[in-house]
């Protein structure tokens, strides 16, 4: 019979070594409850392999709605956007998932409120454009987003519009030109229909 030989691999020692002093310090340590979840409040072990922000995986992913609130300063009358605008109208963007980019305030009504039905606008009571208070939000049509601004006396008029080619002063001076509607339209790079809608003042009526 071969008499059994005691195992002195220094590699095995080593390894059984490091896991009994594992197993101690979990042990030791499983009362340790001093860490707070940043997302449910509750208590969690503050162990040197669990160091994070949160107890569970569960609380660690957030849904697309818990990242969008987590972007708003809400005051007492308007929540304000602090995410990403967008580039040409200014208002709040907001990535819904890795295949869809929302308008913050449209987001927000959808949130609230469900679905937006084709074709409708969300427009603000509070006309402060990165405002995503539900409460400030109302659907209308582009009509009704037209008539609203003009009642709010926020549409641009002559050369205050963006897309404006000639100045107050222009207007005034074909209105008093005796001129052609032809030549008048070659002089400031306009159609001559153009011309006749403001001598008629069916254009530029503010001046």
């Amino acid at each position: 019979m071969h008499e059994a030989r005691e195992d002195v691999n220094p590699h095995r020692a080593s390894h059984q070594t490091n896991w009994r002093f594992a197993l101690a310090t979990k042990k030791n340590t499983s009362d340790s409850r001093n860490r707070v979840c940043e997302r449910c409040g509750g208590l969690f072990d503050a162990r040197p392999w669990n160091t994070g922000r949160y107890c569970t995986r569960k609380c660690m992913i957030q849904t697309p709605a818990q990242r969008f609130w987590a972007k708003v300063e809400k005051g007492d009358s308007c929540w304000m956007w602090r995410g990403n605008t967008h580039p040409v109208n200014g208002y709040g963007s907001y990535g819904v998932d890795g295949t869809r980019t929302a308008l913050a305030h449209r987001y927000s009504y959808e949130l609230a409120h469900g679905p937006i039905p084709k074709g409708l606008h969300v427009c603000h009571h509070c006309d402060v454009r990165d405002c995503v208070n539900p409460a400030h939000l109302f659907l209308g049509t582009a009509a009704d987003n037209q008539a609203d601004k003009v009642a709010k006396g926020r549409q641009l008029k002559g050369s205050d519009a963006g897309m404006a080619v000639l100045t107050d002063a222009d207007v005034l001076a074909i209105r008093a030109s005796s001129d052609i509607q032809r030549v008048i339209a070659a002089r400031y790079g306009i159609s001559r229909p153009n011309v006749s809608l403001i001598r008629s003042r069916k254009t530029w009526s503010h001046l």
